[in-house]
């Protein structure tokens, strides 16, 4: 008898994906849009992305898509939908050029539901990963599927969001998975 083993991938959640509704809309205005790198839109600008998760999942470590100019510094986090932060790095030095960088923190389990991954970045000469949809999406794109964004005066997440709404003309790579060597 032949004995096999089943691999289980660790799930990967990202800004732009499967659950939000950026993906559906990147997918109508650009079926051919391609990875790009861009420029942080403002320092110590946090940018808010909903996400609906159907199932209980487990963050282990958070993820950013660098560009190839890694200055600065970003912290990544998790809030719920009434904008109170759950989970996040802190403030971590960028590192990684062209690569995806992974930020542990301790293993965190979460129920099912509705909620903001959030990132914030300390420099505008630093460059992130971006979903290019002709050229540049909309702002208003953005915001029809939740995206939102607040100024801060450093580079830590809030306790709690006190967000606006977004303006930045792209769409940045950032997220967490549920692994953490994967």
């Amino acid at each position: 008898m032949l004995e096999t083993t089943q691999r289980v991938l660790p799930l990967h959640i990202l800004s732009i994906g499967a659950y939000n509704n950026l993906y559906d809309m990147a997918k109508i205005d650009a079926p051919n849009a391609l990875y790009a790198t861009a420029a942080w839109p403002s320092n110590n600008l946090a940018i808010y992305m909903p996400l609906h998760l159907r199932a209980p999942f487990t963050i282990a470590r958070f993820m950013v898509a660098n560009g190839s100019n890694t200055t600065g510094n970003v912290d990544v986090g998790l809030y719920s939908l009434e904008g109170a932060r759950l989970l996040s790095t802190g403030t971590t030095l960028r590192a990684g050029g062209s690569a995806v960088q992974y930020i542990g923190v301790a293993d965190t389990r979460f129920p099912a539901g509705h909620y903001y991954l959030g990132l914030v970045g300390s420099s505008t000469t630093g460059t992130y990963g971006v979903l290019q949809v002709n050229a540049a999406p909309a702002p208003f794109e953005a915001r029809m599927c939740g995206a939102l964004q607040e100024a801060l005066g450093s580079t830590v997440l809030p306790v709690a969001m006190t967000p606006v709404a977004y303006t930045s003309a792209n769409w940045y790579f950032f997220g967490f998975t549920q692994s953490d060597a994967l």
